[in-house]
């Protein structure tokens, strides 16, 4: 029996080595799937990812947003909004993901960094703090054939809304823009007006990039829809 039993052993050995190079990935396979999840994750897992970023809840970003609000203090108002964007377009600093991966840091901890991340970071901390304090946001995540670009839109309402924002929008910063504001929105199909937050002038409002389709993300209603 013993001539046996060491043939058999390397035979179950061999067998078991075999089964882990069949069922069991190689490096480069995970490698693989790990960047696919980063890059090539699907609107359900983005929506997911920008749910659980935009962390109103969060002790931190809660008082950060209640101790800008507090400048204008009252009831929710565009002032209060403004506030928010001052504040933040003038202290965020742009710094890349790591390479192959498309990260997405929470409010929270994009305030206890500095102020500081990508477009997508910027887009959810302002639509996070925004929300802090009764307002309603979502999430654009544009692209074209030469790049993509993520920002917040505020929901602003009807024509009376729209009305009220352009009066606050040039009272506020009519000392940089003597000759007029330039205000942007975009209308849903209820034809509510949204404002554009984006870092791309030092107002809100400013110009939208230049995309070729877009997906609008509505992580508090846990919703998206996409347009070409």
């Amino acid at each position: 029996m013993s001539k046996f039993l060491i043939p058999s052993i390397i035979l179950i050995a061999l067998i078991v080595f075999v089964d882990k190079i069949i069922h069991n990935p190689t490096f480069d396979q995970v490698i693989k799937n790990k960047s696919t999840y980063y890059h090539s994750s699907s609107r359900s897992e983005k929506l997911a990812l920008y749910k659980n970023a935009m962390d109103v809840d969060n002790e931190t970003t809660r008082i950060y947003a209640l101790n800008l609000a507090k400048k204008n203090p009252g009831g929710y108002n565009f002032r209060q909004v403004f506030t928010i964007y001052d504040d933040l377009i003038n202290k965020w600093n742009y710094v890349n993901d790591p390479n192959s991966m498309d990260l997405i840091a929470s409010a929270s901890f994009s305030i206890e960094a500095g102020f500081v991340g990508d477009c997508d970071d910027y887009a959810v901390t302002m639509a996070t703090l925004i929300e802090c304090i009764g307002g309603k946001t979502r999430i654009i995540s544009a692209s074209n054939k030469k790049s993509g670009h993520a920002y917040a839109e505020l929901f602003v309402g009807g024509e009376q809304k729209r009305e009220e924002v352009l009066y606050v929008i040039n009272k506020r910063y009519m000392d940089k823009y003597p000759t007029g504001i330039p205000v942007h929105f975009s209308t849903d199909a209820s034809g509510n007006y949204w404002l554009n937050l984006d870092w791309t002038s030092k107002h809100p409002g400013g110009k939208y990039f230049e995309s070729e389709y877009e997906t609008i993300y509505y992580p508090s209603e846990n919703k998206f829809i996409f347009t070409e």
